[in-house]
């Protein structure tokens, strides 16, 4: 009865470790959205967290690694560099915290899996707690700078346990072996600060990009709509020059005004001025473009947002819109917006028909050639969004593209 008492007592402890150390990975990799890619991930964890490390053994630490790396490698997205930085941190803090208790804390088998599961804890709050709270797109440069300094660690422990000769010096250098693991495992608390602080630096680099390039979308929807409203005020010198013209001449200027919108169309479709000057642009744009455009907007006042956020709001998600029905035929195109402001909530709605969209995640990848110059708009969007505490929600059903989002204003 002890026995069994024991190896239920084993397996509990064993899959617990497990399952902890499976979601501190999950929080430092992207995870491919498949289930195979999931089983890889577990097993692979499963089989470092349960790894037996003793000093100068050649035939667990060369293998296991070997095939963590591989593992993380297939079942994880993002840059080789990327699965690599963080396949060598984890690994690195595993492996160094194992062969602390297998070498230095306990013999026991029973206590050996405590000490584990302790580790696999503290190491799970620490990534809770310390580490960015959504996966981060750090430039190669700084992915390059985090694999160097994840070197270290695992340089360290790879020394230690394969170039250590147990039976002469291990009990003469006990104390620099228990050193320099202690080193490698404490330091990976400095990699995740240092990760953290890249992930925000990155984070304020690409929030200070989508505001300048709001601001300057904004001051280029400003200037077209007050060089609109200065046509409409010209209106008086138009019937000035008018009386003056001679009779044949007075229909065909009365016709070249007529043919230009900014003299026949209403420029209010809302309470909002930054909105109403969005919507006129972008409408004609949308007609020399053969497309139909159906807007409700119901926003009885100005819009207590920075202007050029909301600019860029409805300007991005027009301007991706017109682009995808310019990639189709002329009868099937169409826009239909709807936003609405009221109990405290902005809602904004965009469908338009679409051609084959790649979605990653929330955000559709461009389908130009020159993708680092393009493909912010929407990104542009979801940060604005993130900023005030609301939701985007992406989808392509057949050939229509759903953009919907909404926060509290």
């Amino acid at each position: 009865m002890e026995h069994v008492t024991f190896i239920i007592k084993f397996i509990l402890l064993f899959i617990g470790t497990s399952t902890i150390n499976f979601l501190t990975i999950v929080r430092l990799l992207k995870v491919k959205r498949k289930w195979w890619a999931k089983a890889v991930l577990f097993v692979i964890t499963c089989l470092i967290s349960g790894m037996i490390i003793y000093i100068s053994d050649w035939g667990n630490l060369p293998l296991t690694f070997l095939i963590f790396m591989a593992g993380i490698m297939v079942s994880s997205e993002g840059s080789l560099t990327e699965k690599m930085t963080i396949g060598l941190m984890i690994s690195s803090t595993i492996f160094s915290g194992n062969a602390i208790i297998d070498n230095f804390l306990t013999m026991h088998i029973d206590g050996k899996s405590e000490f584990r599961l302790l580790m696999a804890i503290l190491l799970y709050l620490e990534i809770r707690v310390f580490a960015p709270v959504r996966k981060s797109d750090l430039s190669p440069s700084m992915w390059k700078l985090l694999l160097l300094l994840t070197a270290t660690p695992i340089g360290i422990v790879l020394s230690v346990i394969l170039l250590s000769e147990y039976q002469t010096n291990f009990m003469e250098n006990k104390n620099l072996y228990f050193t320099l693991l202690l080193i490698a495992l404490f330091s990976f608390a400095g990699l995740l600060w240092t990760f953290t602080m890249l992930s925000k630096q990155r984070s304020l680099e690409q929030q200070i990009m989508y505001e300048e390039i709001n601001r300057k979308y904004y001051d280029a929807m400003k200037q077209q709509h007050f060089e609109i409203r200065r046509l409409k005020h010209d209106m008086a010198n138009h019937l000035h020059t008018l009386s003056a013209l001679p009779s044949d001449r007075k229909d065909v200027y009365i016709q070249e005004l007529l043919e230009n919108d900014a003299v026949t169309k209403a420029l209010i479709y809302c309470g909002d001025p930054t909105v109403n000057a969005v919507l006129t642009v972008k409408e004609e744009k949308m007609k020399k473009d053969n497309i139909h455009f159906n807007a409700k907007v119901e926003i009885p006042g100005e819009l207590p947002l920075n202007k050029a956020d909301v600019c860029a709001l409805f300007a991005n998600a027009l301007d991706n819109a017109i682009e995808a029905c310019n990639n189709i035929s002329d009868e099937s195109r169409y826009i239909i917006l709807e936003s609405h402001w009221q109990k405290g909530m902005f809602v904004l709605s965009m469908k338009n028909p679409t051609t084959n969209i790649v979605v990653d995640g929330n955000i559709p990848i461009t389908t130009k050639l020159d993708v680092k110059n393009h493909g912010i708009g929407l990104a542009s969007i979801q940060e604005i969004v993130k900023q005030q505490n609301g939701n985007i929600q992406i989808k392509t059903e057949g050939n229509l593209f759903d953009l919907f989002l909404y926060f509290p204003v």
